[in-house]
């Protein structure tokens, strides 16, 4: 086995001495890394935007359908609290960004929005219109939907 030679340093130019450079670039020393991102920028705190409200499995279900509302946007950091309203008055309060109407009745029907919180600010979605259907079997088929008896769907005499 040959020996490697000892490692030499190139050979400096003759010049001015180049002036120290920090890890940020900058003259001077650096200012302490932040507790969790090291040298990288940590990133800067954001109220919710681009706040939108998904309805699951659509916008228009079958009564009796389990019906999850999501709501989502970008936030730094992550929203805390999620607000759902239907038709303007407020259905409640959440800590995640999920609301499910189980077993959705008609009167489920209605527009939604969501409002996400974080500890800078809060955003809130555009309505969504969600339609909860009902279809009763009349005769063997479909029938049309209409007030009789006080009831919806009800048989014709």
């Amino acid at each position: 086995m040959v020996p490697l030679p000892p490692h030499r340093s190139p050979p400096r130019r003759p010049g001015p001495p180049t002036p120290h450079r920090t890890h940020s670039g900058r003259g001077g020393p650096d200012p302490p890394p932040v507790p969790g991102y090291g040298w990288r920028t940590p990133p800067v705190p954001d109220g919710p935007q681009g706040v939108e409200l998904v309805p699951e499995p659509g916008p228009r279900v079958q009564e009796g359908t389990n019906v999850t509302l999501r709501c989502r946007g970008a936030a730094r950091p992550p929203p805390r609290l999620y607000q759902w309203v239907r038709d303007g008055a407020s259905l409640g309060w959440s800590r995640k960004g999920l609301w499910v109407v189980p077993s959705a009745p008609p009167e489920a029907s209605g527009r939604y929005r969501c409002r996400a919180t974080n500890e800078v600010g809060d955003g809130e979605s555009d309505d969504v219109m969600v339609k909860v259907y009902c279809e009763w079997p009349l005769g063997g088929q479909w029938g049309g939907l209409g007030p009789m008896g006080g009831q919806w769907g009800a048989p014709a005499p």
